[in-house]
């Protein structure tokens, strides 16, 4: 039912917020202490929308646990 040729954008496609702004309310997690990490310039959007800090990585690109710790403590 979300697909974008089907019907109308929806919230819960990303760049849309919806899916985070559900599991954030549903877990009773905090925004201001998470992050996600996405390949593509709309996950990132999609995370500041819910008040979540997006990294943007290269999709090859292997993450550095020590660097998200560092921008989860600043």
């Amino acid at each position: 039912p979300h697909h974008p040729t089907v019907n109308e954008p929806c919230l819960c496609r990303k760049p849309g917020s919806g899916m985070l702004l559900d599991a954030i309310a549903k877990y009773n997690i905090d925004p201001a202490l998470s992050v996600m990490i996405g390949d593509k310039p709309r996950d990132v959007e999609a995370a500041n929308g819910a008040g979540v800090k997006g990294i943007l990585i290269e999709p090859d690109e292997q993450i550095d646990y020590e660097a998200v710790k560092a921008v989860l403590a600043s």
